[in-house]
């Protein structure tokens, strides 16, 4: 699946998740992923953002969300097969900070002689 959008840079607000991969197209045995985890962000004393989770897989996990207190920081990478990145955090007045990675997706081949 695709990333979610991002969310607004005025407080408190919420990011959409991703939704999970298809699993494409023929072959004998396909698996579906799931959605991202949505981030958000709230001011209390000082603005802090959480970026979501990635969407994990049968074979990966998805990258974990990230926090920012105030600041940016990109998006942990996705581990393991298919998963999907983490999403990163930039509160406003910093720059953009990129998602994390997606892992790979796998094929697998049995062959019987």
């Amino acid at each position: 699946g695709s990333g979610g959008a991002a969310g607004s840079d005025t407080l408190p607000s919420n990011a959409f998740p991703g939704s999970g991969g298809t699993g494409g197209a023929g072959g004998s045995f396909r698996s579906v992923g799931a959605p991202g985890v949505a981030g958000f962000g709230i001011f209390v004393t000082s603005s802090l953002s959480v970026g979501g989770g990635g969407g994990s897989s049968v074979f990966g996990g998805g990258g974990v969300g990230v926090t920012s207190l105030g600041g940016n920081s990109a998006g942990a990478a996705a581990t393991g097969y298919g998963a999907g990145g983490g999403g990163a955090v930039s509160t406003a007045g910093t720059a953009a900070a990129n998602g994390g990675n997606g892992s790979s997706g796998i094929i697998v081949i049995t062959e019987f002689i």
